[in-house]
């Protein structure tokens, strides 16, 4: 079978599966669609986003975007600084634990600490 016939048999079989089973299957298509357009330029990935999900959407996905963003120079920015007292000589063990527990709460909010807690172990396996 080729794609279009695979493509189709799918669909086919689709159409019978229960309503659940359908709309988890659309939401996974939309998901793959809107994955697939993350990677444009802003401008186009607004268009594009616009037309899978209306312009509500779009707008609250580029929100999303910006949030991330901003996040992620925070995570940034903290993890460079986190690094400097992991490596720094002049403190005990005990004192980078505290100044690192301080500059943590000190660059996020409460709701976000055991995300960047996380993070900070993906972010020690990478190195």
């Amino acid at each position: 079978l080729d794609a279009q016939q695979k493509k189709s048999l799918l669909e086919d079989q689709l159409t019978e599966m229960p309503d659940y089973i359908q709309a988890a299957e659309k939401n996974n298509l939309l998901v793959v669609e809107l994955d697939s357009v993350s990677k444009l330029d802003d401008q186009d990935k607004y268009i594009a986003r616009s037309e899978l999900v209306g312009e509500d959407g779009a707008k609250r996905l580029a929100e999303l975007d910006m949030q991330h963003a901003v996040f992620q120079t925070k995570l940034d920015s903290y993890l460079v600084s986190r690094d400097e007292l992991l490596t720094s000589n002049s403190l005990s063990e005990q004192d980078k634990k505290l100044q690192i527990a301080q500059l943590r709460e000190k660059s996020f909010d409460s709701i976000q600490l055991r995300r960047v807690e996380a993070l900070e172990r993906i972010h020690d396996q990478s190195r």
